[in-house]
């Protein structure tokens, strides 16, 4: 399991560093690892960064086969903890393929999961994904309501990236 996650871990941070191509060559070979020796765990989470390392490539449809993969894998298993973020992930690559019809209909996916799952960080991610896609879409007005209502929910950790990102796109939005 160790050998698995070490070179897959690797490959994500090759990615990080920009060596895009060599990162997806060892997260496959880490997937390679796992699936061989059946080691499952956290397998969505895997599946998700991949899914963005192809899409940093331009392999935006082999990243949605992956994410859709991903998804398959949730539902089978019932491992949910990186939905919201697969989600938040299939919207980004739709938003490259100009889908953003799509696009906001995975991020609404991805608010209504966090909710339901009464998870306030990964609702906050995904909230604020779905207010900078209506910012571009000109309406302001509910991507700073509903951004607002989140942000608002936390008492503390503003120091954080996600609450500091949140923060910036909320004083974008009111200038």
């Amino acid at each position: 399991g160790w050998l698995a996650a070490g070179t897959w871990y690797r490959g994500e941070a090759f990615t990080k560093m920009g060596k895009v191509h060599q990162g997806i060559a060892l997260m496959g070979k880490g997937l390679e690892i796992s699936r061989l020796r059946n080691i499952r765990i956290n397998l969505s989470g895997t599946l998700g960064s991949l899914a963005i390392a192809q899409s940093m490539i331009g392999s935006l449809e082999e990243g949605l086969d992956t994410l859709t993969e991903a998804f398959a894998f949730v539902e089978e298993t019932g491992e949910r903890y990186w939905e919201v973020e697969l989600y938040c992930q299939r919207a980004e690559i739709l938003g490259m393929q100009g889908d953003e019809i799509e696009a906001e209909t995975s991020l609404k996916k991805a608010c209504e999961v966090a909710r339901q799952q009464q998870a306030k960080y990964w609702e906050l991610r995904a909230v604020t994904d779905l207010a900078k896609l209506w910012c571009q879409q000109g309406k302001q007005m509910e991507a700073q309501a509903i951004l607002a209502e989140t942000y608002h929910w936390f008492t503390e950790g503003f120091d954080t990236p996600d609450l500091i990102e949140a923060r910036a796109l909320l004083e974008d939005i009111g200038k």
